[in-house]
């Protein structure tokens, strides 16, 4: 099978089963504390940044406040995660060894932890994997760049 399919399939399944498991834990106290930062949005808080308010006050206006509305976005930014080190691993070594990370990846006790509770954890390191993935594209496409 093509790794890149391979690497969809895998991760729409491990998606839909993480996101079919969401509600079935109460929330977590740091859950909790940022489901009330997104109750009241202000440009920053104590200690962090809005960026989680931000995405529970998105997906609660969708789903509720619940369990499941303050977690939504958790599962999918673990998969998208997923998919930009796949496409990054390809880019650099092979289909193969990009679909070698994604297991490791998702078999990694912490990461499974992040995809499935809702704090700033899973919003990091999304977008800073996007960051390293966006500034490689750019060194790669620039003809103009040297070290």
């Amino acid at each position: 099978m093509n790794p890149t399919r391979a690497v969809w399939i895998f991760l729409i399944a491990l998606t839909a089963i993480r996101l079919s498991m969401l509600a079935t834990k109460d929330l977590e106290t740091d859950e909790a504390y940022y489901w009330m930062w997104s109750e009241r949005p202000a440009p920053a808080y104590f200690s962090k940044g809005p960026g989680v308010a931000f995405a529970i006050r998105a997906s609660t206006a969708m789903f509720g406040a619940n369990e499941f509305g303050v977690r939504f976005f958790s599962p999918l930014l673990a998969a998208g995660t997923s998919l930009l080190l796949f496409y990054f691993a390809r880019r650099l070594f092979s289909g193969t060894a990009g679909l070698w990370l994604v297991i490791a990846l998702n078999l990694t006790p912490i990461f499974n932890v992040g995809a499935f509770l809702m704090t700033i954890d899973p919003l990091s390191i999304f977008f800073w994997t996007a960051a390293m993935f966006t500034f490689w594209l750019a060194l790669e496409r620039s003809p103009r760049f040297s070290w």
